[in-house]
């Protein structure tokens, strides 16, 4: 079970033309009940029997309460600033149903952000901003149970895991012209207290991932995003960000640390034939990214779709595949220690395909009645979350 429950408010007060205050309040819930449970087969009964010393239920708990305020200044006619700061404070309580083990603690952060902003032509724009982030760990991170399907390599989760904070500086800058988007950023980024898989070798030769905060990490690189529009027939979207990633940690006494470049990037061509036919390719690859023992595999996937619109296009029937070249997919894995070296490998199925039919009844829109009722919540400051905009 894993209910999520928020409660916020925001006010906006214009003091002036130029002077803008933005303030709010904000309350989170978290509760997750994890539920493991190990059975064994008993040949005597023949039924299959709980193993209460590998089963047990965790109680989590997460509350958070949160406020900010900011202010929006223009500074002239091409100068702007936002500055502002948000203050968390968090609480974490969590206990075993069967176990006695019970674990709760707290902790305060505030979060400061500026940005300032230069107009310098109708379509183009340069920014600079810092930043502060928080990402605390989600269930897979903190989720006790042992999977035993490999009792040779195990991984657990680490329920009194501490959130990982970012320290995020950007320049930016973004143009308009004829048809062509262009956004291009230098960033870099230093967090503390970094979550992340570390792996030992017991006595016994079993290898045991759990999470840790296991140190720092920098990373600065450029992220780029591009789309051009050619005469509504062509359409052509592509984005690319290159990092280099160095991060360090002393572990039991021992100083460990790895870099390495990482890059990823993604496409999407679209063009309209006669007739209503459209045909789109897309595509994305993620080079191998680096954790402190090694690296995971790289990801790349593609697909190609084809719609075909009629009845005045009420109607349209399109047709995709995923992976259409590539059956299976490929994942090496590397990791090593001070006393350990590991090679992994895992392969699955990637290859899909999909069938869809559409078809639009009268001159109903229903856009302008979904976007007044879209929520403005957006609770992303759990790790894999997002930008943990507030």
């Amino acid at each position: 079970m894993n209910v999520e429950t928020t409660l916020q408010a925001d006010y906006v007060h214009p003091f002036s033309k130029a002077i803008k205050m933005e303030t709010g309040a904000k309350a989170i819930v978290r509760k997750i009940e994890s539920d493991f449970s190990y059975n064994v087969f008993d040949q005597l009964s023949g039924l299959y029997l709980t193993d209460f010393t590998r089963s047990d239920v965790l109680n989590y708990e997460q509350d958070v309460l949160a406020g900010y305020l900011s202010f929006n200044i223009a500074l002239g006619k091409n100068y702007g600033m936002v500055i502002g700061s948000r203050y968390e404070h968090t609480t974490i309580d969590g206990n075993f149903n069967t176990n006695e083990t019970t674990f709760n603690f707290d902790y305060d952060n505030l979060l400061p952000s500026i940005i300032f902003s230069r107009k310098l032509n109708q379509f183009s724009n340069l920014r600079v901003s810092f930043s502060q982030r928080i990402q605390r760990p989600s269930l897979r991170f903190i989720n006790p149970y042992i999977p035993l399907e490999d009792p040779r390599d195990i991984t657990v989760g680490n329920p009194q895991l501490l959130p990982e904070t970012t320290n995020a500086y950007e320049l930016g800058y973004n143009t308009f012209v004829k048809g062509v988007v262009f956004n291009a950023s230098l960033f870099l980024r230093h967090t503390n207290d970094v979550i992340e898989n570390y792996l030992e070798i017991d006595d016994l030769g079993t290898s045991i991932t759990t999470y840790q905060n296991i140190g720092t990490n920098y990373t600065y690189g450029l992220d780029f995003f591009s789309s051009v529009n050619l005469k509504d027939k062509l359409n052509i979207r592509g984005g690319l960000n290159v990092a280099n990633y160095y991060t360090e940690a002393t572990i039991n006494g021992t100083r460990l640390s790895n870099n390495g470049l990482q890059y990823r990037g993604n496409f999407n061509i679209s063009y309209a034939f006669p007739k209503n036919l459209r045909v789109e390719v897309s595509g994305f690859y993620n080079s191998p990214r680096y954790s402190l023992q090694g690296y995971r595999a790289s990801h790349t996937r593609y697909s190609i779709g084809i719609r075909k619109d009629f009845a005045n296009k009420k109607a349209s029937l399109g047709f995709v595949v995923d992976q259409p070249f590539r059956k299976y997919l490929k994942f090496p894995n590397r990791l090593e220690g001070p006393t350990f070296f590991q090679e992994s490998s895992y392969t699955i199925a990637q290859r899909s395909f999909g069938l869809s039919f559409n078809y639009r009844f009268g001159q109903l829109d229903f856009t302008g009645a979904r976007r007044e009722r879209r929520s403005k919540i957006n609770n992303s400051d759990l790790k894999d979350g997002g930008d943990n905009s507030f």
